[in-house]
């Protein structure tokens, strides 16, 4: 199921041709800083939260000094953050039988699309890779591994926290990338699709180790 929806967001980002729809998105507005844009941020954030009705699976993070999009996944402790005003902005809770146990963020971001997935996931995180190389290939026929990038910021064990996997391809004009590995018990992926020059560095990485440290960060405070 959240292989579907991440391809539907795939067709979503790319033009008729094929090209990367980047150029003909309106561009990201500039951050409304007033107490009044912070509200209306915050409107905007449980707006998501209801249209999937998962008000019992997601917490708005109140905003005060920024004029952001920040939601709590409740079960894992997991942020996700959205740029404002982006019609791809939506959570998706999947079917499974504890609710909240597998759920996606995804956005439009300055750089392209970004879905993130989190769920209590047994498999192995090369099982969880190789499947996420397949699904990209077998959607895209033009599909070619992208090389490793020349510019890196991120090491093996950034943080402290473990070393994720990354499948990276190119496609025409654009980069796809997915990037997972298992935090405290959850699997956390995220789901790229930007412009071919992000190829050449990790920049796109940055996300899932911030996104991966709010996940240790709750399983590492102490009970209340």
């Amino acid at each position: 199921m959240k292989r579907i929806v991440f391809s539907v967001l795939a067709a979503m980002a790319l033009a008729p041709s094929g090209a990367v729809a980047l150029g003909a998105t309106d561009p990201l507005p500039m951050l409304d800083m007033s107490p009044e844009g912070i509200a209306d941020a915050n409107r905007e954030a449980a707006a998501i939260i209801a249209a999937a009705k998962a008000e019992d699976v997601f917490d708005v993070v109140p905003l005060r000094g920024i004029a952001g999009i920040i939601l709590r996944h409740k079960a894992s402790g997991f942020v996700c953050d959205f740029e404002r005003h982006q019609a791809r902005n939506a959570v998706v809770v999947y079917p499974n039988p504890v609710r909240g146990d597998e759920v996606s963020c995804s956005t439009m971001t300055l750089i392209g699309t970004r879905t993130t997935i989190i769920s209590r996931d047994s498999r192995t995180d090369d099982v969880a890779i190789a499947k996420a190389a397949r699904s990209i290939q077998g959607s895209n026929p033009r599909a070619v591994p992208a090389p490793e990038p020349r510019i890196q910021h991120w090491s093996a064990g950034s943080g402290g926290l473990p070393s994720p996997k990354r499948v990276r391809f190119l496609i025409d004009d654009r980069l796809e990338e997915v990037i997972l590995g298992h935090v405290d018990g959850w699997l956390v992926e995220d789901w790229f699709i930007a412009p071919r020059d992000l190829a050449e560095s990790d920049t796109i990485d940055s996300h899932w180790y911030q996104t991966a440290a709010t996940v240790r960060a709750k399983s590492a405070a102490p009970p209340r």
